[in-house]
């Protein structure tokens, strides 16, 4: 019932119509073959570009700084001559980054949760907002799923501003449930816990972080009542033991979602078990040292976003690693293969020495630490690495300090290590955890050392 009364609220309105159109044209080119996906990109590409060139002053200028011109886009390879687009170029420019054949009425201002650093903010248009809906929906198409069956979100949501009649009548009709990211101690666990038994969704999304903190305590605590369909986790890289531990406690398989607010989805785990990027909204190359990285080596992601026009993301580099794949999926469709999101730039650590080693590496070595409950591993400067943990039990001294060395020998004695016991670990304003973060610049040249152990 409550599907049929979603769908047809949603089609009385024309943004709801549009949503519906978008999404079925959605629903028809993921089985293009990868050839015409990337004849459709480049049309695409093409149209952003000329667009790009004519209606925002910054794009103008730095188009003609660089020599090029949209007719000299033929071809893909031909688009990367367009110099990346990086988030300080956003923040600084931001005003001569808005089209100017937009009204200030139709333009919607945005931002993202500044998970590492300060938030980006942006405009984007209604446009941009029916496909972005319309992709989210063909996600939960994919886990036959639909809106109007019970779901819960463990994400960050402002919960002073109170719902219009409207909005409460939305979230009646999607039978949603909202908790809190932001908040999460024992007794904001606890409330989750009993809520979700009793609500009983047939799907959960959320942070990876935050599903990894509720399946701890899930287990911990013996529950077993909340048994959804489907678990949809984004945000943090999800490693595959952490993958384990969320099937465990809620029963079901997890997929993971990588996307960005600015961008929307990026990649998306389909049935089969590939990570497919939605070719038609987003253009993503993997880019090491200014080159096209070979598929499954890793490149920084540059995205282009194909359908916000009033802030064009062009070639921008968000700060993340990934490897792109070059198999298709045996699910059929042909949207392109993202092979795996290695991390962010800041989740690599570089010793004296030039060797580069990868946040897995701690996060693996910390694995069931007895008696801490959140860790934090930073590198502030080239020499020096600090962890701070929070205590949530007995914490065993002798396994502590054999940690300490293990890992003062592995980075080696150049390298400044301290322990640090702390009261509370907060989370970034988006509402997430980062495990590990360097200040030091990564050199992609260089091979990443993760421990020599599987994910």
């Amino acid at each position: 019932m409550y599907t049929l009364l979603y769908k047809y609220a949603t089609l009385v309105r024309p943004s709801g119509r549009t949503v519906h159109r978008n999404l079925k044209e959605l629903m028809r080119t993921q089985w293009l073959t990868a050839e015409e996906l990337r004849v459709l990109q480049l049309h695409k590409v093409k149209r952003l570009v000329e667009h790009a060139y004519t209606n925002v002053p910054f794009y103008t200028q730095r188009f003609q700084e660089a020599g090029i011109h949209p007719n000299d886009i033929k071809t893909l390879d031909d688009f990367r001559q367009i110099p990346v687009l990086t988030r300080d170029d956003i923040q600084c420019n931001l005003e001569s980054l808005v089209a100017t054949n937009f009204p200030h009425s139709a333009l919607r201002y945005d931002a993202t949760g500044g998970a590492t650093g300060e938030p980006l903010g942006f405009y984007h248009t209604m446009e941009h907002a029916y496909w972005k809906w319309a992709g989210e929906l063909r996600i939960l198409n994919w886990f036959g799923f639909e809106p109007g069956r019970k779901q819960a979100y463990i994400m960050g949501r402002d919960f002073v501003v109170p719902l219009t009649p409207f909005q409460k009548l939305k979230v009646w009709l999607k039978r949603q449930k909202w908790l809190n990211a932001f908040d999460m101690g024992e007794d904001e666990l606890k409330a989750f816990a009993e809520t979700l038994v009793r609500f009983k969704p047939e799907l959960v999304r959320g942070y990876n972080s935050s599903l990894l903190l509720f399946a701890q305590y899930l287990k911990k605590e013996g529950i077993t009542g909340i048994r959804p369909k489907t678990v949809i986790g984004s945000a943090d890289r999800l490693y595959s033991f952490q993958r384990e531990l969320i099937e465990e406690a809620f029963d079901c398989p997890v997929r993971n979602c990588y996307s960005a607010r600015e961008t929307g989805v990026i990649a998306v785990q389909c049935p089969a078990g590939s990570m497919h990027v939605p070719s038609e909204l987003n253009y993503l190359e993997a880019i090491a040292n200014g080159q096209p990285a070979e598929p499954g080596k890793i490149g920084e992601a540059v995205v282009t976003n194909l359908t916000n026009f009033a802030v064009p993301f062009i070639r921008y580099r968000n700060g993340d690693l990934i490897r792109l794949g070059d198999q298709p999926c045996s699910c059929g469709r042909g949207l392109s293969v993202l092979q795996e999101l290695v991390g962010r730039k800041t989740d690599f650590f570089t010793t004296p020495e030039g060797k580069l080693v990868s946040g897995l590496y701690f996060v693996r070595r910390f694995r069931g630490w007895p008696g801490v409950k959140r860790y934090r591993v930073h590198q502030p400067s080239v020499d020096k690495v600090e962890i701070v943990f929070e205590v949530g039990g007995d914490l065993d001294e002798g396994w502590l300090e054999n940690k300490r060395q293990e890992i003062q020998a592995y980075l080696g004695e150049s390298v400044q290590l301290s322990f640090k016991r702390v009261a509370h670990i907060p989370l970034t304003p988006a509402g997430k955890h980062l495990v590990t973060t360097s200040a030091v610049p990564v050199d992609l040249s260089k091979e990443i050392d993760s421990g020599g152990e599987a994910n």
